[in-house]
């Protein structure tokens, strides 16, 4: 019970979930830039 309502107040985690999708959309930036050069070839 505890634990589900912890989750629910803090989704990401707080600080280091927020630097996670942070990093996470830098990664799949580069990402695509890569599959669309290697299909534009």
């Amino acid at each position: 019970m505890a634990r589900q309502d912890r989750i629910r107040v803090r989704p990401f985690g707080g600080g280091p979930g927020c630097v996670a999708m942070i990093l996470f959309s830098v990664v799949a930036s580069i990402l695509v830039t890569v599959a669309l050069n290697v299909l534009a070839r």
